[in-house]
């Protein structure tokens, strides 16, 4: 009895824990989304967007979907970073280079909560987006390739820790309104898989940002 006590109380405590990430998820993914709604009120642009350069910045969740040993898991993480490109072909592709930082994400035993390490990492990519249109609200898609420059660290030594530095594909996508001659007002989610020794710690990004077109 004892024991089906215990796994009762362990079970509502993980699904506790899912809910609790969830919401934060949720949350982080509508904050990534006010720029486009305010950038949408605002929404004063010419009929042809220049093609030229742009620099901005971003902010957002990431969602790990690394794969662990049976029992951890890791927490929902937060990342920034740098944006600048050239926008071309009559503003329907761009050329884009990016730095984002992955804040450190706790990895934990399910039952009980217990903190077996950190990730944290920083990725450096050379991405090419091609848009649906070259009116002012445009939809995109994008594929990467770079670095991932992550440490993992292992409080428990169960095999985890890594300091390394590896090659890593992105796929995503997203929506950009232009407000004005300059200003971008964007939303993106995209999934970023590094390679070899990184293989099982690829992450979800859903980001929101703004830019600057020159």
């Amino acid at each position: 009895m004892p024991t089906e006590h215990r796994d009762s109380r362990s079970c509502t405590t993980f699904r506790a824990s899912r809910l609790d990430r969830l919401t934060r998820v949720l949350t982080l993914a509508g904050f990534a989304l006010l720029p486009v709604i305010t950038g949408c009120q605002f929404l004063d642009t010419p009929t042809r967007l220049s093609d030229g350069f742009y620099a901005g910045a971003v902010a957002g969740a990431s969602l790990e979907q690394f794969d662990l040993p049976s029992g951890l898991d890791s927490e929902t993480g937060a990342t920034f970073g740098l944006r600048g490109g050239y926008r071309f072909f009559h503003h329907r592709a761009a050329l884009e280079f990016s730095y984002e930082e992955l804040v450190v994400v706790d990895l934990e035993l399910d039952t009980p909560r217990l903190d077996v390490g950190e990730f944290s990492g920083r990725t450096f990519m050379a991405q090419l987006k091609g848009y649906a249109n070259d009116a002012p609200i445009q939809g995109y898609g994008l594929v990467g390739v770079g670095l991932i420059d992550a440490e993992i660290k292992d409080n428990l030594g169960v095999g985890l820790a890594a300091d390394e530095s590896e090659l890593a594909i992105k796929l995503g996508g997203g929506m950009e309104v232009h407000t004005g001659a300059h200003w971008t007002f964007f939303v993106e989610g995209a999934w970023t898989h590094p390679t070899d020794e990184l293989d099982d710690f690829d992450f979800i990004t859903v980001l929101g940002g703004v830019n600057y077109r020159f």
